[in-house]
């Protein structure tokens, strides 16, 4: 590593390689301890010159042979957020390259501040683009926990007269309750950008003395114009947007689904019925069960209703199988 720039990378050779990965793996190593040294408060530890040469000339290598990729890889292994900036700008493909590297942050960066601190560099490179990806965008937002960011990409596509912003804020909204985190759609859904402005009750007439109107008054009439300048559709985009938070739509649409494609075979279930024997408690159960499984959120109980009499010869436990089901 001493000669430097006489020491060809190009060089396929066994040799060569086998210096290289050694060189990497070493300022790996070093970079790794010295981010938990940053995190913890303490110094550093020093840096060879000669392996930081071999790393900087590895990345300019990949970007003259356009390994963008292989790059941004090595750019997350040596923790170089500046690398990762400039393989994704530089790549002929910007959007994929984004994607790329932030689902390779969620599923391969094991170190949470490393992983908040990459998530937010994709966020400036996201802000900086022409076309935003909205839905990357706010899922970096709510990786990192910031609900306010969320909240107001949702009003600027909720507020677009196109369509198709309309039905983005839709789609990010569906995607943050896929998430399955309650607390973060209640900030969303509390936001006074997200809420209905309603006007407000009519104030109380003025006392006898001739008493001034409250100054409370002046900001109810704010809200009131506020109310009014929202159109009827306006209110309705939001109402489905709120409902879709709540988790409402969600359920509604999976039921839906699922009553809509139910095939289930209720002549096999009366075939199975009436070729077991009726005192037999294993055999009853299990039919109750197989039914349950057949039936599972369909809301379907037409086979329970004909058959009351026969579901109520269920004995001991399995009298809340039958009642589950």
């Amino acid at each position: 590593l001493g000669a430097g720039e006489l020491f060809d990378l190009s060089d396929r050779s066994e040799y060569v390689e086998k210096i290289v990965a050694v060189a990497i793996d070493e300022f790996i190593k070093v970079r790794t301890v010295n981010f938990e040294s940053e995190l913890k408060g303490q110094a550093p530890e020093p840096m060879d010159d000669k392996l930081e040469n071999v790393v900087n000339r590895m990345f300019k290598r990949c970007v003259e042979d356009k390994a963008f990729k292989q790059g941004l890889g090595m750019a997350f292994e040596t923790r170089r957020l500046d690398m990762i900036k400039e393989f994704i700008m530089a790549s002929d493909d910007p959007s994929g390259m984004l994607e790329y590297a932030q689902s390779t942050a969620m599923t391969l960066v094991t170190s949470k501040a490393f992983r908040e601190r990459v998530l937010r560099t994709l966020i400036e490179v996201y802000t900086s683009t022409k076309d935003i990806n909205y839905s990357a965008l706010s899922q970096c937002y709510y990786i990192l926990n910031e609900p306010k960011e969320v909240v107001k990409i949702l009003q600027d596509l909720i507020g677009r007269p196109e369509k198709e912003g309309r039905l983005l804020a839709y789609q990010i909204a569906f995607d943050v309750v896929d998430n399955e985190n309650q607390h973060f759609c209640n900030v969303l859904l509390s936001a006074p950008e997200l809420k209905l402005k309603e006007p407000p009750a009519p104030a109380a007439p003025v006392a006898e003395g001739g008493e001034a109107v409250p100054p409370a008054a002046d900001a109810m009439q704010v809200d009131a114009v506020e109310a009014d300048t929202m159109t009827d559709e306006q209110k309705e985009n939001l109402t489905q947007l709120r409902k879709i938070l709540g988790g409402r739509a969600s359920i509604d649409l999976h039921l839906e689904f699922l009553y809509r494609n139910n095939r289930s075979d209720l002549l096999l279930l009366e075939t199975i019925k009436n070729s077991i024997d009726g005192k037999n408690s294993i055999t009853h159960n299990g039919t109750v069960i197989a039914h349950g499984l057949m039936q599972c959120g369909t809301t379907s109980d037409v086979f329970l209703r004909k058959n009351l009499d026969w579901l109520a010869k269920a004995t001991n436990w399995a009298k809340f199988s039958a009642t589950a089901s």
